[in-house]
């Protein structure tokens, strides 16, 4: 993505510079081809991509060797929502190292699917509604050897 004031030229050689650089490192990429497209245009073919890292290009930034490595879909308030800056000897190391640790995230989320809270966080009462107390919830709860005791409120 590319960003400038006014004169902005649109940085298209700069863009087409980076996409090199990242399929070159073997990192799918893309961008706008239009000359000048707006930065609110690049963000929305972004996420309607589903793109999880923008590499963005202001004209100060390019022309002392940086650019700005963004993580789509942060909160707000995070620290690193407007992006951190990278130069760009060093881009394709960060994406990958990005990407990586996303992965890695995924993985892990992935593997906790499917895995239930029992009894809560240490140091936490459990609070059990009428609804969610289960038969099932009580046989987790007794002690082994124990037939599990339901009471209703």
């Amino acid at each position: 993505m590319a960003f400038g004031g006014k004169g902005f030229t649109g940085l298209l050689k700069e863009r087409m510079e980076v996409c090199s650089r990242l399929w070159g490192a073997g990192i799918k990429a893309e961008f706008l081809y239009k000359v000048k497209p707006k930065l609110p245009n690049q963000f929305k073919a972004a996420e309607a991509g589903g793109v999880p890292f923008a590499v963005i290009l202001g004209e100060d930034e390019w022309n002392n060797g940086k650019v700005k490595v963004k993580e789509m879909g942060l909160r707000d308030g995070h620290p690193e929502k407007e992006g951190v800056e990278v130069a760009l000897d060093n881009l394709v190391t960060d994406v990958k190292a990005k990407l990586a640790r996303r992965a890695e995230l995924e993985d892990m989320t992935r593997q906790a699917e499917g895995l239930k809270v029992v009894h809560g966080i240490k140091g936490e009462e459990l609070e059990v509604s009428a609804q969610s107390t289960t038969t099932e919830a009580a046989a987790v709860d007794a002690p082994a050897g124990e037939q599990p005791v339901t009471e209703e409120k």
